[in-house]
């Protein structure tokens, strides 16, 4: 059994505050499965072989050329498998799979799912062993008024409705016109839990706000209502293609989820440059035990920024009685960011904020912003990283981020000289900084620089 672990913040704040931060984080502990700063042992990720294949199989043959709503819709049963031979399918209305087990959606290559609205699948109710496979969806619609569900949209919103298994493979997805994402799981019934979900082998084209994202924004209990999820192994290209308001992410996971891998994607060229917001590849808004392995981000138009720890903030933690995003494992990577963008630290490998117990190891980020911003994060291990940013700071700490340890990377700033690892604020203390190879600009011996009040960062 892995001991608790003791955190210990150090800030300029009333005696009586700590005391509520020490009570809360020994509380938090008890519903971690890891604590302690070491690795864990993440879900393995399964194949994306079909679900169990039913004797009941049918070939649909009614394609109506207006409209299969009614037609798919009635076909849908416990226990089938329905294959759709190659063609263009149209929808005007979304097919509900609802307390349904066991049904196999699958089609010949180059099948085509057009909608003229955002939604073309619905999933709900007590509900597990779907799959949806080979299959490109497609939406024509234009509006630029925010759809919160998407095109596969699965709503886990029964107060005690459990959904497992669900697996959506090798389709593709675009909706260039309409902000709406690919695909989206909000499960926020009030014990509801949506698990081993995977995403893997997909491709997504053009998509107007998010590629794919997972949600969880309800508190009362605190439950974690997503867990287990593979997103594995899949193309992202040209995502938040309208996307004007909240930031835009590829892979979004918001509110307290358990157990994840988002591994092995390539991530290229986001549409910053519609919006004052950051766009992410990859946003962690709260799951627990993260795995973050061997993708690939890239952009050379108007650049983002790949990995976005947002949230909940300690305040938020302590309010909600949430557990701290703890145990994140950033492993592998590849960042190549560049951009148009006149703020370049809109285009950063990494910006993490309110993170704990984490590590980054052996990735390689080159970036014309920051290689990684750390806001509040405390007891992370980066190790063994390239790291080159063309602008300003390469690691740059600040808002209480103590207790870090940076070692053995090798570390370039070609830009201005800001100090090459970059300590800010009075509350950024205790961090741990030593063996690196630091370079600045024209081949200068780069330089660690307490600011503002840092101190005792080694």
């Amino acid at each position: 059994m892995i001991t608790k672990q003791k955190m210990h913040l150090k800030r300029r704040t009333k005696i009586s505050f700590i005391l509520l931060l020490a009570l809360f984080a020994a509380r938090c502990t008890k519903d971690q499965s890891k604590t302690s700063v070491q690795k864990t042992t993440t879900p393995t990720t399964p194949s994306a072989t079909t679900v169990a294949s039913s004797a009941n199989q049918i070939t649909y043959t009614n394609n109506n050329p207006t409209d299969n709503s009614k037609n798919l819709q009635a076909l849908i049963a416990n226990n089938v498998t329905i294959y759709f031979p190659k063609g263009t399918y149209n929808f005007t209305n979304f097919v509900s799979i609802n307390n349904n087990n066991t049904i196999h959606i699958y089609a010949a290559p180059g099948t085509v799912f057009q909608s003229s609205i955002d939604k073309i699948f619905e999933i709900s109710g007590q509900t597990s062993d779907i799959e949806i496979n080979n299959i490109s969806f497609v939406s024509t619609k234009s509006s630029s008024v925010n759809d919160t569900e998407g095109i596969i949209f699965i709503a886990n919103y029964g107060a005690t409705d459990v959904m497992n298994n669900i697996n959506i493979h090798n389709c593709k997805f675009s909706n260039p016109n309409t902000l709406c994402d690919a695909i989206k799981l909000v499960s926020e019934g009030t014990n509801s839990l949506a698990k081993n979900i995977t995403i893997t082998l997909d491709t997504f084209k053009s998509v107007g706000r998010f590629g794919v994202e997972l949600q969880n924004n309800n508190y009362t209990p605190m439950v974690a209502r997503f867990t287990n999820y593979n997103i594995n192994n899949n193309n992202f290209q040209d995502v938040g293609t309208i996307q004007s308001g909240p930031a835009s992410s590829c892979v979004s996971v918001t509110g307290y989820g358990l157990n994840g891998v988002i591994d092995n994607n390539y991530f290229l060229n986001m549409r910053m440059n519609t919006t004052s917001n950051v766009y992410y590849g990859i946003e962690n808004a709260g799951t627990v035990n993260l795995e973050t392995k061997g993708n690939t981000f890239v952009s050379n138009t108007y650049g983002f920024t790949g990995l976005l720890g947002s949230g909940p903030t300690l305040a938020e933690s302590i309010a909600r009685n949430q557990p701290l995003k703890t145990n994140w494992v950033i492993e592998n990577n590849t960042f190549n960011l560049i951009g148009s963008t006149t703020d370049k630290t809109k285009i950063r490998a990494m910006d993490l904020g309110d993170t704990y117990n984490y590590f980054i190891e052996n990735n390689n980020m080159n970036t014309d912003g920051q290689c990684i911003r750390f806001s509040n994060c405390q007891n992370g291990i980066v190790s063994s990283n390239i790291m080159t940013t063309n602008f300003g700071n390469a690691l740059y700490f600040q808002d209480g981020s103590t207790k870090n340890k940076v070692t053995s990377n090798t570390i370039t700033s070609k830009g201005p000289d800001q100090g090459t690892v970059f300590f800010d604020g009075a509350s950024t203390n205790t961090n741990y900084a030593f063996g690196n190879t630091l370079t600045k600009a024209n081949g200068v011996t780069g330089d660690y620089r307490n600011y503002d009040g840092a101190y005792n960062n080694f």
